[in-house]
């Protein structure tokens, strides 16, 4: 899956460390579970109890307004509810070693094996307020969940519109409101806007979004037009909004979908200049899911061992390596078992380039029992070229235990196919891990190369040159998938 950077997710960037305060290491932690968010908190009262009843609510309410919105995510998200800004600052120090830095209260990171949303749950809307005050997390949230819900990716104007539009959700006690206008995002549109067409072209890549102004402006009229066709003369264009995407799932190109389903693009400049220069705008109010009751969640309190390795495991995917294993180091006199630090141990040597180390970190954790979906692939990924057969079946045992802690990690299931082949065990066993790693993820050359040398193997000749070839038309940023798919063709030439 293609991962979106996103302009409005707080900069990330590495910054000095600082050792943790005593006292945030004394805190209780504990961790919380509704039917589709893990939660690790230092506070189990009511107000982390909303928290999670919120996010149960916009997953439901996301699901509702878009029925292709797939809400389950290939790589687990974990939120980390903080009580307040102390605990946000220990979390994320280097917004407070900044002087008058931004203090937020939250911050989304993407890791190797999973996201994370950090909120401060003392932080929270009235029913009578019209911003949500962590709109940043939950325009996170909806942008992993729609860069998971097409391949290829979304447009990217619609991709930011629609999670602008769900990230200003309004969960209430009684009902939930969507498309509360954004401040902001409009006092931007009313100074300065550009052509549609123009919104439309813009791709990732494109040089304007690399200003941080200019990527603010993006955004805003991404999200204006967006809510436009949601809800812009009283709803008139909703029905073609999801014509659209219905098209673009189907693979038509996105200027000649928008044509089919709304005419031409010129059109909608002058009505949508109207729309944002009005001073009221429309939104719409359902009813929040009442099956979802926030005294129920399930709860345990984790050990001090299990809260520091949750922290550390942060701090790890913010860059923050020396704080991070200040806390691993008190894991492991702790609790010296526990898989998880050489987990994090782990990744942290796979970032710094350190290979050779972060395979032997990733071997103890096996040993160790780890249930990380990810260690287990990573281990038997860097430890798959030299490997014998006993090894190839010890790398077979761990990559099935991955699937099945975490079915949709699609590059473990190619891997896992090929190991199979190898060790020549039957086809019906091998060919659902060769399928679902490239269904799964269809647009990483890697699971159709692993395709093509498994179906080599059977003698499928043609359908092992499709592959190859379907992975070579994918493999444009990458030269070594480039290199091992040519390298595959040529092989299976005259064959």
């Amino acid at each position: 899956m293609k991962r979106l950077w996103l302009a409005a997710v707080l900069c990330l960037g590495s910054a000095a460390s600082s050792a943790l305060p005593v006292a945030a290491a004394a805190d209780n932690w504990f961790e919380i579970k509704s039917a589709h968010f893990t939660v690790w908190a230092n506070a189990n009262d009511r107000a982390t109890r909303t928290l999670v009843w919120q996010l149960e609510q916009i997953r439901n309410v996301a699901r509702t307004l878009w029925p292709w919105f797939k809400v389950e995510l290939p790589k687990p998200l974990v939120i980390i509810a903080a009580r307040d800004e102390q605990t946000m600052k220990t979390l994320a120090p280097q917004y407070w070693e900044v002087k008058g830095g931004v203090r937020p209260v939250s911050v989304w990171v993407s890791g190797a094996d999973q996201h994370y949303i950090a909120i401060r749950s003392d932080v929270r809307a009235e029913d009578n307020v019209s911003v949500n005050p962590h709109t940043s997390a939950y325009f996170s949230y909806a942008n992993l969940a729609l860069g998971n819900s097409f391949e290829p990716s979304l447009p990217l104007w619609l991709s930011r519109g629609l999670a602008g539009v769900l990230s200003n959700t309004l969960v209430r006690q009684n009902d939930v409101l969507i498309g509360a206008a954004i401040p902001w995002h409009l006092e931007q549109l009313r100074a300065r806007r550009i052509p549609l067409a123009q919104m439309m072209a813009v791709s990732p890549n494109s040089p304007e979004l690399k200003r941080s102004e200019n990527a603010q402006y993006f955004d805003a009229q991404c999200w204006g037009f967006v809510h436009y066709l949601m809800f812009g003369q009283e709803g008139r264009h909703a029905e073609n909004l999801n014509s659209f995407v219905g098209l673009l799932g189907k693979g038509q190109p996105p200027e000649a979908a928008f044509a089919a389903a709304f005419g031409s693009v010129p059109e909608f400049d002058a009505a949508f200049s109207s729309y944002v220069n009005r001073s009221v705008f429309p939104a719409v109010r359902v009813k929040g899911d009442a099956g979802v009751d926030r005294e129920r969640f399930p709860t345990r309190q984790m050990s001090p061992a299990e809260g520091a390795l949750a922290r550390a495991s942060f701090h790890a995917t913010m860059g923050r390596a020396t704080d991070a294993r200040a806390l691993l180091a008190d894991v492991v006199k702790a609790e010296p078992d526990l898989p998880g630090p050489s987990v994090v141990e782990a990744m942290l040597l796979e970032r710094a380039g350190n290979i050779e180390g972060a395979r032997t970190a990733y071997a103890k954790a096996v040993e160790l029992g780890t249930a990380n979906y990810y260690a287990l692939y990573r281990s038997a990924a860097l430890s798959i070229r030299d490997a014998d057969r006993a090894g190839l079946e010890a790398i077979e045992t761990n990559l099935t235990k991955c699937v099945d802690v975490n079915p949709s990690f699609a590059r473990a299931h190619a891997m896992l196919a090929e190991v199979k082949a190898d060790l020549k065990r039957p086809q019906l066993t091998i060919v659902p891990h060769m399928q679902k790693g490239v269904t799964l993820d269809p647009t990483d050359p890697w699971n159709r190369i692993s395709a093509a040398r498994v179906l080599a193997r059977f003698s499928a000749f043609d359908e092992a040159r499709k592959a190859a070839e379907s992975a070579r038309r994918l493999a444009a940023d990458d030269p070594s998938a480039m290199n091992e798919a040519d390298r595959i063709l040529a092989m299976l030439k005259g064959r």
